[in-house]
């Protein structure tokens, strides 16, 4: 029985053979002119083809319907009976509801779409140079809030789908790039990038699972088009300067401080070095990006080669990528379909220490606070860096710059093969394997000589390398059939995914003084660890799709997860969606203005499961510790100690959320409006739980113990305000609005982050029923003009400070953010003008701390000359040398937060495309780019857009010497032959 279904399911793909004949013809707009790359594919499969040069088609096929699609241009399906040749003209199209939209595993038209997805597509990226792909997001998707909490060169960045919903694992989306799953996308090419969809709630993300409760982005890159083979080359260059300074005091000022402080001067202390001048200088940016593009009606390839040069404002800060593409794709058989993505990445980072006092390495906290009298080296000629003498081991800023020499090294490769076979009308198999392999290399030498910390250590010596290896592997079937008015469309799937990570670490110290040994060899003392890590997922998942005459829209979802990182694995991901298209309604013909207007509503559950701070949580774990053996002992190996408790029961966090939503389009699309609201509840939150002293050495346990909440809405809007043949202006209008709340605690009640190195107290809180984060301390009722020392306000009635006068003081959380795009075109000109920003958060300016605090002897700003005196008692800056209760966490130190930023202006010229085709020319344009050219904000520190620690969820908008966003003015050029 067997051979007899065997051989039915290889003579299939024959039989589905046996009637095709060639139907061919040529495609034009209404003008009459050829389309050349238009997408021809037989409905309900994946046959499909692209017209060349000249417009012109040919594919194999029998009866069906063929589907004409141009970005663009209005869609048109013709039913082929018995015609050979069939001739098309597209209308161009003011809307955009026949565009395709990439979902998970598969693809639908946008106006089928029931589920809240928003797509960045090639238009709001091109001629903006990024060198993150992250910073494309920014501004550009409403209820998708874009942070780069610092202005360093290929530093991370934060991206938060409608809120946060964890505190230990990881808060930013999946990323899926070509069909490869992945968590970091810094090294990614925004050149090589058509679209950016972004799968805002559960019933588009549920279909990844136990990756989806961020959210996911479907990142799809460029490809070739048939009959059309080009050659682009790009390239542009800029700089950056620093956007405003923080002033602070010169010599003399300083020796004044100094002095009420009681502070030893020596008399030759006069010197001045202004050590914002020396700190704080010009960056460089350069980009070249070369293409070669092209295809037949059967196959189609891609190729790209890119170098990216940053050097930041603050040296040695820098980031240098490589990046080679290579995409294709053939259709072998009228049945097979195969393909290919693979990008080569070598990236290497410089970094500049920052988010600490000057008295731990922080670079922009040392600049300020070193005294001004200090030089970069010594006199005597030694080659030293210049000791702080009042703290040896506070190095000046230019020793933490560049007394190491430090630089990190990857190289990424990343890739996936894929094949789509026809098995009979409607229905496709599709398999594909990824993989994401990565080593990474970092290296570190500080010499004997020139530092403190090198002194005292004879040297130091580090090196770290690490290899990760991630393989996918997916295989999903998709069945299509219409019926009458209706269409039904089914896919099932499974997946595997295998991830490895080895970790090795070594240090030395005592260093030979042959500088040019800088390696583990040179070492005197050497310790050394290593790290292993792995974890596997597998899956089964499913959706079914139906709409009646394209106004009643149904999706259903569902995926089952197992997970190898927790003793309870298996966790089954549901969602539904529904859609209405009143316009499609009989009853709204009358309605001639109205293009669209459909309702939707989803509900739908995700889970999460990367970031855990190891995969082994189920279980007990040991470390081991060295010790000296007497060498009369035999051999034994290494002390060991149970440092963790396993936890069997410990489960995923899953996320619930519910949307619902409008889109509305008239006009003729000129104008289009989109709104959601949602409400999101993450359960079983996995927290780090205090054990009491009873249990023994280890003093806590990760336990599900929580939930977080989020709720919001969100609005678009897209007009046309003028279109004509010599000037157009086009607007874009995002606003989100998301409140987020911590909704339950099971075992502490409270916990606290953000610690602030100079008054050893953190200023973050994590409690029931506030917002994630909110600021915590005292309340500043200004200086007392009879002591100078800071008034507190007595909360709690006892006549005194103590912690329990402490409360909210603030809220990082913003109010609401929003991105404002204007387009306009005249004749050959295009201007693109983009407005982002967010209202209503606070920031922690810790930085003040140090530089108003007059504590001890860090120079200060020019703030502490308005302190408080015997002769000036009016003042809101206390005494000198009141010591650290001046600086207690307070609001003191909160500070308006709310920005408006002119982010990105572009001006372009294109050239004339009929005089430079007589010179071998198809296009060439040039363009200016300025970014963050203008920043409204009362934030007194050098940028709003900060936060001291990272992508930290329960620790934002604190401000601690972070390296700032810089002004950047940029020149490019794009040609294609």
């Amino acid at each position: 029985m067997a051979k007899y279904v065997l051989i039915l399911l290889l003579a299939l793909p024959i039989l589905s053979l046996a009637q095709e004949r060639d139907v061919s013809g040529v495609v034009k707009d209404a003008m009459g002119s050829p389309m050349p790359g238009v997408s021809i594919v037989v409905k309900g499969t994946t046959n499909g083809t692209t017209t060349d040069v000249d417009g012109a088609y040919r594919i194999s096929m029998n009866t069906g319907t063929l589907v004409f699609s141009f970005i663009g241009y209005t869609t048109k399906e013709v039913v082929i009976e018995n015609q050979t040749t069939v001739d098309v003209v597209l209308e161009e199209s003011a809307n955009q509801l026949d565009e395709v939209v990439v979902v998970g595993y598969g693809a639908q038209k946008k106006k089928d779409v029931s589920t809240a997805i928003v797509i960045v597509d090639e238009k709001a990226l091109k001629d903006r140079p990024m060198v993150s792909l992250a910073e494309g997001l920014q501004g550009k998707a409403a209820g998708v809030q874009v942070t780069q909490p610092s202005g360093k060169p290929g530093g991370d960045i934060s991206v938060r789908v409608r809120g946060a919903t964890s505190v230990l694992l990881r808060n930013d989306p999946l990323y899926v790039v070509d069909g490869v799953p992945m968590t970091d996308i810094r090294g990614i090419n925004s050149q090589d990038i058509v679209s950016m969809s972004v799968l805002k709630d559960a019933a588009s993300s549920a279909i990844y699972g136990l990756r989806g409760a961020n959210g996911v982005v479907l990142i799809t890159t460029k490809s070739g088009r048939s009959g059309q083979q080009t050659l682009q080359f790009g390239a542009y260059g800029g700089f950056s300067k620093l956007r405003k300074e923080i002033k602070t005091l010169n010599t003399a000022e300083y020796r004044d401080l100094m002095s009420e402080m009681n502070q030893q001067l020596d008399p030759s202390w006069t010197d001045y070095t202004d050590w914002n001048s020396e700190v704080f200088g010009t960056g460089y940016v350069q980009n070249y990006q070369l293409t070669f593009s092209g295809g037949t009606d059967k196959s189609h390839f891609l190729t790209s080669a890119n170098y990216l040069k940053n050097d930041g404002i603050v040296a040695p800060a820098s980031f240098d990528r490589y990046s080679v593409r290579l995409n294709f794709d053939s259709q072998l058989k009228p049945w097979l379909k195969v393909g290919s993505n693979v990008n080569v990445l070598n990236s290497k980072t410089l970094d500049t220490p920052d988010n600490a006092s000057s008295g731990r390495g922080g670079v922009i906290m040392s600049t300020f606070n070193t005294p001004p009298f200090m030089h970069v080296y010594k006199s005597d000629g030694s080659g030293q860096f210049d000791p702080n003498p009042y703290q040896n081991s506070w190095e000046n800023p230019k020793a933490y710059m560049f007394g190491a020499d430090q630089e990190s090294v990857d190289n990424r490769l990343i890739g996936n093969l894929m094949a789509e076979a026809k098995i009979v009308e409607g229905l496709t198999f599709k398999s594909s394997f990824a993989v994401d392999f990565n080593t990474h290399r970092w290296d570190y030498y500080l010499d004997p000589f020139r530092t403190t910390d090198g002194r005292n250590n004879h040297g130091v010596v580090r090196a770290d390398k690490s290899t990760a290896n991630t393989w996918t592997f997916e295989n999903f079937a998709s069945y299509n059939r219409a019926f009458g008015k209706n269409n039904v469309t089914v896919m099932a799937g499974t997946g595997l995914i295998k991830s490895s990570y080895y970790d090795s670490y070594a240090q030395g110290t005592d260093l030979i003084e042959d500088t040019s040994v800088k390696t583990l060899s040179g070492a005197n003392v050497v310790t050394a660890e290593t790290y292993v890590d792995e974890w596997a997922l597998a899956s089964f998942f499913g959706r079914a799709l139906y709409d009646y005459d394209g106004k009643y829209l149904f999706t259903a979802s569902i995926r089952r997860d197992g997970s190898s990182k927790l003793a309870s694995k298996w966790q089954t991901f549901p969602s539904f969606s529904a859609a209405w298209r009143i316009s499609s309604e009989s009853f709204m013909n009358s309605f001639d203005f109205l293009n669209e207007l459909k309702i939707r509503a989803a509900w739908g559950k995700t889970g999460n499961q990367d970031g855990l701070p190891n995969n082994y949580l189920a279980f007990g774990q040991y470390r081991y510790t060295r010790f000296e053996r007497d060498p009369l002992e035999p051999p034994r190996g290494p002390n060991s100690y149970f440092y963790s408790i396993g936890n069997p029961y410990l489960r995923w966090e899953v996320t619930t959320q519910t949307n619902i939503g409008l889109d509305v389009s008239v006009l003729n699309a000129r104008l289009s409006f989109t709104m959601d609201a949602y409400f999101k509840k993450t359960n079983d939150l996995i927290l780090d739980i205090d054990l009491p002293a009873t249990v023994g050495d280890v003093h806590n346990i990760l336990t599900n113990g929580g939930a977080i909440e989020n709720k919001g809405l969100e609005f678009s809007v897209s007009s046309v305000n003028v279109e004509g043949n010599n000037f157009s202006w086009n607007s874009d209008l995002n606003i989100s609005f998301n409140r987020n709340k911590v909704a339950h605690l099971t075992y502490t009640p409270v916990s606290y982050f953000g610690p602030i190195y100079s008054n050893n107290t953190s200023v973050s809180m994590f409690r029931e029923g506030y917002p994630m984060g909110v600021f915590y301390g005292y309340v500043s009722d200004g200086v007392d003009p009879d002591t100078g020392d800071i008034i507190y306000r007595d909360l709690n009635k006892n006549g005194y400070k103590d912690p329990g006068d402490r409360k909210v003081i603030g809220n990082p959380n913003p109010d609401f953010t929003f991105g404002f795009t204007n387009t306009l075109s005249y004749k050959r000109f295009d201007l693109n003008v983009f407005f982002q920003g967010s209202y209503g958060n606070e920031i922690f300016n810790s930085t003040r701390i140090d530089l108003e605090g007059m504590f001890d002897s860090k120079n200060q700003s020019t703030a502490v000359l308005k302190r408080w005196t015997t002769e000036n008692r009016n003042t809101n800056i206390p005494r000198a040398g009141g010591g650290t209760k001046n600086v207690d966490n307070s609001t003191r130190f909160i500070e308006d937060g709310t920005y408006v930023r002119l982010k990105a202006i572009t001006l372009k010229y294109n050239f004339d495309t009929e005089r430079m085709s007589k010179i071998g020319i198809n296009r060439l344009s040039v363009y200016a780019t300025g970014q963050n050219l203008l920043t409204f904000t009362k934030y007194s520190g050098l940028d709003p857009e900060v936060n001291a620690f990272g992508n930290s969820p329960v620790a934002m908008g604190i401000d601690y010497g972070t390296y700032p966003q810089a002004i950047t003015v940029i020149l490019g050029l794009n040609v294609e032959f």
